[in-house]
């Protein structure tokens, strides 16, 4: 079969996107490969990078999305969309009618610590296992030197910082899900490196839930959501994950420098310590120092943003959420969950605890807050 296959995942995600052209005409290529897989590649829409379904379709109920129904149109199901940003991912259509992202993982031996990941973490029976958060791989298609993962379609957006919170409880339950993710990935050995935000999704797919953290009047009670369905967080990208082997002698367990896969020593995210050295560092403590940020950037209000957003420039060392000037937090915050976090984010690595620690520590803190704490509202 002869396509236009890409040389390289460096070279896909260096196409002129999506301004100059739209990264669906990428994938014309493989279009053919995926129809004789039941798969019937999203089409393009108006909009930047937007993609539509290739069919009018109700997307069938597969457990990975849940939608509200809409109080001014209740009678109508809106389609959900796609923004095609990524060259190296598109939505597909199978033909029992479960939307899906086919990520491109790997061409040839770039990208093969991502491929390692998703085996080890998403693929077969640990997939389903309580405690991951990881997207399962539903498929693995090659096509030569090319190999594609085939994943529910979840949320178009990171959760944390979108939905309002009910209350506390609904908060710590969200904090949860996403350190218990974070400790399963550890357990099997992958440090994921990337956890900011677009790296969390979620299994709600719909029209916008009833409140949103930036534009609810926080006099008023937050309308139930999360608690009204299964809500699962997962966790996306695995890319700049670094991964060790199990019979691998815990002191090597170390790496240095940028995370596997950042170009041109350019760190486009806020700098974790350890960069400040070139000293072996352990990329599982980067984890916990990344997700205990956007714990508080949460809880105090901060943007998660960079602060130096020069694409032809590394930033500087020494950034950090608290540099951001004090926009209102959120309320009722257990002292004790401030301190867990303050913990995660030391400078120190050694001070800080493990996912694993740091998920049994939030619990037993919850399990000791009393009824009225848990529903204070935040």
């Amino acid at each position: 079969m002869t396509t236009a296959l890409p040389e390289s995942i460096r070279a896909l995600k260096a196409a002129h996107t999506p301004l100059e052209i739209h990264p669906r005409a990428l994938w014309a290529p493989f279009e053919t490969f995926f129809a004789s897989h039941g798969i019937t590649l999203w089409k393009e829409a108006r909009g930047y990078g937007s993609m539509e379904p290739p069919d009018d379709r109700v997307r069938a109920p597969d457990g990975f999305f849940y939608r509200m129904v809409n109080p001014r149109r209740p009678e109508e199901f809106s389609q959900p969309g796609f923004t095609h940003t990524l060259a190296t991912v598109c939505p597909g259509r199978t033909s029992d009618g479960r939307d899906v992202v086919i990520r491109i993982v790997s061409i040839g031996d770039e990208g093969l610590n991502h491929r390692v990941a998703l085996e080890r973490l998403s693929t077969g029976n640990v997939a389903s296992l309580i405690g991951n958060h990881t997207v399962p791989v539903l498929q693995w298609l090659e096509l030569e030197n090319v190999t594609f993962a085939v994943q529910p379609l979840l949320s178009p957006s990171d959760p944390l910082s979108m939905y309002a919170y009910e209350d506390v409880e609904d908060l710590l339950k969200t904090m949860v899900q996403m350190l218990e993710g974070v400790a399963f990935c550890h357990s099997k050995l992958v440090a994921h490196f990337d956890l900011w935000d677009g790296n969390f999704l979620s299994n709600y797919n719909g029209d916008p839930g009833p409140a949103w953290i930036a534009t609810h009047d926080r006099d008023k009670p937050v309308p139930p959501f999360r608690s009204t369905f299964p809500f699962k967080i997962y966790i996306i990208d695995f890319e700049t994950c670094v991964h060790f082997d199990e019979e691998s002698d815990p002191s090597t367990r170390f790496v240095t420098g940028l995370p596997p896969t950042m170009q041109n020593g350019v760190y486009r995210r806020l700098r974790y310590p350890e960069l400040s050295s070139d000293t072996p560092y352990d990329p599982f403590l980067v984890d916990v120092w990344q997700l205990g940020t956007r714990f508080k950037c949460l809880l105090m209000g901060y943007s998660e943003l960079a602060p130096d957003e020069d694409d032809d420039a590394p930033l500087e060392g020494g950034e950090s959420a608290e540099d951001e000037e004090d926009p209102e937090g959120l309320r009722s915050i257990p002292a004790a969950i401030v301190a867990l976090v303050d913990r995660m984010i030391e400078v120190d690595p050694a001070k800080r605890p493990t996912a694993a620690v740091a998920l049994a520590e939030l619990r037993n803190i919850m399990a000791k807050l009393s009824k009225d704490e848990l529903k204070a509202p935040v």
